[in-house]
């Protein structure tokens, strides 16, 4: 699986323990992904960033509290659509 850290400029996530997670999908289309968090939280002011993802055609959402399937052995029952 591909994939890279992305820098945030001047802001963190790790402020926020719930973000929220929207993925805004049509059928047999790619994907678009959404993440909104807390960013700062002063008493003067709060924050919130939104990292957003288009064109993707496949996301996995892992736990770390969580026994996983070796995701090769079940590709093949899991098509979309």
């Amino acid at each position: 699986m591909a994939y890279r850290n992305l820098i945030i400029p001047g802001h963190t996530t790790a402020l926020d323990d719930h973000p929220e997670f929207q993925v805004i999908a049509l059928s047999n289309q790619p994907l678009t992904v959404m993440i909104k968090y807390l960013a700062e939280r002063t008493p003067e002011r709060t924050v919130f960033g939104e990292i957003t993802f288009i064109s993707v055609l496949e996301y996995c959402w892992t736990a770390y509290f969580v026994e996983y399937e070796d995701i090769r052995e079940t590709r093949a029952i899991m098509n979309l659509g």
